[in-house]
């Protein structure tokens, strides 16, 4: 409680003055073990309220005071965003399968996309571009402009692709990796709805070279989609043990 001298005149309101300006301490408001001083702080508010004597104003201070300090104590140690030197490490090497995976995949991605910008014949590498088809080979300029350019159109949807995943990649959200893992098993695998049938319709009447469409299709079939499902099912145990550590 308050004491008398706050009201007054003269050389008590001097000495009242002085006070305020220092930190004024919680007055028993967050005693020895009591977690919870909203209580006994609303008891005093109300009755400043009632007592137009107590100043008001003097009791939001002190009230000020007592919750900062019930929060040092209490609130701030539950809610610390600072991670000890385990608990980082852990987060880095999560994702690191993914990181793997996704820097093997953006290395083929752009092997492809850079032949599709700077080599369409296929003379330095051999792949999968306008120049690995006869009927390119033969076809008028007007018609090769138009493969080069949807060789050029599939490139740059690559680069966007490959770059995507290297931002997941650095996510620290175990969700995200497990969702664009799934995503990307599920866009390898539209490969094999129509183009693995006509690139092997295409290597049985000799328009690209033999082997083609089995090598294209064990790389996509046997190597990238099980990668892509082996990172899926890692993310996903990721997550449960993200969630198990939560509750």
């Amino acid at each position: 409680m308050f004491r008398r001298s706050f009201v007054g005149c003269g050389r008590r309101r001097s000495l009242v003055a002085r006070k305020r300006r220092r930190e004024p301490r919680p007055l028993g408001i967050v005693r020895r073990g009591a977690l919870v001083p909203h209580a006994a702080a609303m008891v005093i508010w109300c009755r400043s309220r009632r007592r137009p004597s107590r100043r008001p104003h003097v009791v939001e201070r002190h009230l000020g005071c007592c919750l900062r300090s019930h929060c040092a104590m209490y609130v701030q140690p539950q809610f610390s965003c600072e991670l000890s030197y385990d608990e980082a490490a852990y987060c880095g090497a999560e994702g690191m399968v993914f990181l793997v995976v996704a820097v093997i995949f953006v290395a083929i991605e752009c092997i492809n996309a850079w032949q599709q910008y700077f080599d369409n014949e296929n003379k330095r590498i051999d792949g999968l571009v306008p120049g690995a088809f006869q009927g390119y080979v033969t076809a008028p300029p007007d018609a090769k402009a138009v493969l080069e350019f949807f060789g050029l159109f599939v490139a740059n949807g690559k680069l966007i692709s490959s770059l995507l995943l290297l931002i997941i990649a650095s996510c620290d959200c175990a969700r995200t990796r497990a969702l664009a893992a799934v995503a990307s098993a599920g866009g390898c695998l539209l490969y094999f709805v129509r183009m693995h049938a006509m690139l092997v319709a295409f290597e049985a009447s000799g328009a690209v070279r033999p082997r083609l469409g089995l090598e294209i299709g064990d790389l996509i079939g046997k190597i990238v989609v099980p990668l892509w499902l082996f990172v899926a099912i890692v993310e996903v145990r990721n997550v449960r043990r993200a969630k198990a550590k939560t509750a």
